[in-house]
């Protein structure tokens, strides 16, 4: 990827300076939080559920579990195709439980109440805002929101609303993106990756992300 010749602050000091291009928007007004259910009470499908063990630390989904919509509706998270999902209970968030709901193989889903969702709207590339969300940066923060005690900390609402995206044009989003589709595909395979490559690669592409966990920055 170029490097940015022209940078200015971000007005943040954890963020640091981004492109001069960019700008800075809180998720919550470019992205839907927890969006609610579209389908109908009565609806008699089948469709595809997601218990958080269906849901690797490596962004992959297994869709094999099916069970009827009626028993769905309530005690449940809804998503859809293309959505972001990201566990929101501790270790399962820091571990980098969630995924890119490209390949659900149905068009809507339910999964566990652990799971926080993200539905991107038309000026953000899906795949490039999951790339953020497996940033150590994100994970950081998010940890460092987390409320109650003990195995039952969670990642609030609040956070992942009022997260503040360093957000490049759509076409610049989309390149990203693609680069790091290509630089992790490899690895993304490997069965003894011992974490997420997607986690290492987002900070390293999208600069203004970027930071080490391992460094304490």
């Amino acid at each position: 990827m170029n490097k940015y010749e022209k940078t200015k602050s971000s007005g943040l000091d954890w963020l640091g300076d981004i492109p001069s291009h960019w700008q800075v928007k809180r998720l919550k007004n470019i992205a839907r939080i927890n969006p609610l259910k579209n389908i109908a009470d009565d609806a008699d499908d089948v469709t595809t559920f997601l218990p958080m063990e269906k849901v690797s630390e490596k962004g992959e989904i297994d869709c094999s579990l099916k069970r009827p919509v009626k028993d769905l509706l309530n005690g449940f998270t809804y998503f859809e195709k293309n959505d972001i999902i990201l566990a929101k209970i501790t270790p399962c968030f820091e571990n980098g439980k969630g995924a890119y709901l490209d390949k659900l193989d149905t068009p809507f889903g339910f999964g566990s109440t652990e799971f926080h969702v993200i539905r991107t709207l038309e000026k953000l590339d899906a795949t490039f805002l999951y790339y953020v969300t497996t940033s150590n940066l994100f994970r950081d923060l998010g940890e460092a929101s987390m409320t109650g005690s003990g195995g039952q900390k969670r990642v609030p609402t609040s956070f992942v609303e009022n997260f503040p995206l360093a957000f490049p044009p759509l076409p610049e989003q989309r390149a990203i993106a693609a680069y790091l589709d290509q630089k992790n595909r490899p690895a993304r395979h490997a069965a003894d990756a011992e974490r997420n490559p997607a986690a290492e690669a987002a900070p390293e592409a999208a600069g203004p992300h970027r930071r080490s966990r391992d460094a304490g920055a």
